[in-house]
């Protein structure tokens, strides 16, 4: 698997000149809409937002916790028979406007 190196930018498969790159992380219940709009949506920010699908059907439908630690994991065998048949795109970045320049 690809492993990223923080100390050295040392990024596997990654475009020449790409850097480290540091995002917010902030809760959803501490982000206003202008607030969100303003600091990441206008100038195009990367932010990654907690807590937006705790509510989410698929949280409690499409996971299950094991019962010996109590570790929250997909549903493997449920997702399987909903979707076994349901093809998943997935990005490969081979497209111009991705990645560093």
């Amino acid at each position: 698997s690809d492993h990223y190196d923080d100390a050295t930018n040392d990024k596997p498969n990654a475009p020449p000149n790409c850097t480290a790159l540091v995002v917010d992380s902030v809760h959803h219940d501490e982000l206003t809409q202008n607030d969100f709009f303003r600091r990441y949506m206008v100038p195009n920010v990367p932010v990654i937002i907690h807590g937006l699908t705790q509510e989410w059907p698929a949280q409690s439908q499409w996971t299950e916790k094991r019962q010996s630690d109590g570790v929250v994991k997909p549903a493997v065998t449920t997702l399987a028979r909903l979707y076994e048949n349901d093809i998943a795109p997935v990005h490969t970045q081979r497209h111009p406007g991705f990645g560093c320049t």
